[in-house]
């Protein structure tokens, strides 16, 4: 019998070598999810069993994270209210 000559492999196409990074890409980001979502179970219960050990303080570290959420948001609406209020201030430049 003959012997097979091992050919070299034929360059891939660009469709392909996108297709294969999008294949990785997409099995990278369901690994993160997944970490994530766990990471969330945990604090949830870590949450919860803090919760059920002191209620008080639990009610009060969630009084101050809406009113820290409440800032940020008063503070972005005023920002972004400074924004337009600059574009609507901004006088065209006379034609020569």
């Amino acid at each position: 019998m003959a012997e097979e000559i091992d050919k070299p492999e034929e360059p891939k196409s660009v469709i392909d070598q996108a297709q294969a990074l999008a294949g990785d890409a997409a099995e990278e980001a369901k690994s993160l999810l997944s970490r994530a979502q766990e990471a969330i179970g945990d604090a949830v219960e870590a949450t919860i069993d803090a919760v059920k050990a002191s209620p008080i303080t639990a009610a009060g570290i969630a009084a101050g994270a809406a009113v820290t959420v409440a800032g940020v948001a008063y503070g972005a609406s005023k920002l972004i209210g400074s924004d337009e209020d600059d574009k609507k201030t901004t006088k065209p430049k006379p034609k020569a």
